[in-house]
This record gives C-alpha cells, structure tokens and sequence, in this order.
C-alpha cells in the first residue's frame, strides 16, 4: 500500500490526467511510461556526454543523433532536459508528434500495400509472442520470421483489423526492422442486427 509523499504524487498524476480529458487508465500509464524511457535515455546520453569530454574522445555512443529529425526539430529537443522546461502545451505536442515516433521507430507503406488497404499505424503495440517482440527483447537473436494474426495488435487500446500477415524481421544494432506481407483479404468485421422497432 502506498503512503505519504509517493502516494500524494501519484493521486496528483492521476488528477492531472483526468483533468486533461484522458480517463483510460492503460493510456495514463503509457504516457507515463514514455516519459521516464525518454528520461533514461536522457540520462545515458548525459553520461556519454560527461565520458566523452573527460577523456575527450568523440561520443561513443549518441543516443539523440546529430542533425534534426524529418520536420526540422532537433533531435535534442526531444530530451528529457529539454522537454521538461516547454509549457504544457508545446510538450504536449512535441511529445505527440516527434518522441513517440522517436521512441516507436517508422512505419513505411508502399503501394501494394495501399491498394490492399493494409495499414499499420505508428503508434501500434506490438503483441508479445510477435517475432518483433521477440527480436526486440533477445539480444542473441538476429533475424526471425512467421505467420501472425493482427487482430493480436493494438492501437491506441482498440485491437486491429483480423488479417493473416508473413513478417519477415531483422535486428539491426538498437532496432528492429521489419516487413508486413498480407497474405489474406481483411476479415470482415462481424454485422450488428438491426434494432427492432417498439412498435413493430
């Protein structure tokens, strides 16, 4: 059971959310969870910083590349350090638009997959027994591949369209990269009957 000031900051947490139209739990701690993962790799980068200009050797390893990302906003704007002192508003919308995709990686279509009306959004949770999932939790692992159902997939707490699809995956330092094949039309989603009239 929580007490004392931990508990007070929680309830604090919870009050500014609700307050900010978001009620579902499970989103709550997703945005959460963002942040502190945003803050730990703040936190990395600062100690390479720190490493590199005590021995004064390049950065070893840049957690935030060089450069600005595809709209022109520099990768350290995305910072912890950085994005703790933006007003609300402007975190809120840095926080949407370029960490998330930052942190969940890219999705690319391509024709084919465009006249299938096969879509995968950016923010798509990925089930546990994926190949992605799995690729991207073992370290040993390089490549792998199968047969998954999208139905398992979820995006923004809704599951997706049931189709059959071949993914092929490949581990590439800190990333894993991976291509979608439908290999079945979409599922047709189940009809709900018709509401009876009251005075048929």
């Amino acid at each position: 059971m929580l007490t004392g000031d931990i508990r007070t900051r929680i309830d604090a947490i919870w009050d500014a959310s609700w307050s900010g139209g978001i009620s579902n739990p499970v989103e709550v701690i997703d945005q959460i969870t963002y942040l502190l993962f945003v803050r730990r790799l703040d936190d990395l980068h600062t100690l390479e910083e720190n490493k590199a200009r005590t021995t004064k050797t390049p950065m070893g390893r840049r957690v935030f590349p060089d450069g600005a990302d595809d709209r022109g906003r520099p990768y350290d704007d995305l910072r912890w350090s950085r994005l703790k002192h933006l007003a609300p508003q402007e975190m809120f919308a840095v926080v949407a638009d370029p960490v998330l995709p930052f942190l969940r990686g890219k999705v690319v279509g391509n024709e084919a997959a465009h006249k299938e009306k096969f879509v995968i959004p950016n923010n798509m949770r990925v089930p546990v027994g994926s190949v992605i999932f799995r690729l991207f939790g073992d370290g040993s692992a390089r490549d792998g591949g199968g047969r998954e159902d999208t139905s398992q997939w979820e995006s923004q707490g809704k599951s997706q369209e049931g189709r059959a699809v071949a993914v092929e995956a490949r581990r590439l330092a800190d990333r894993v990269i991976a291509i979608l094949q439908p290999v079945e039309p979409a599922r047709a989603k189940p009809k709900r009957p018709e509401p009876k009239s009251l005075f048929d």
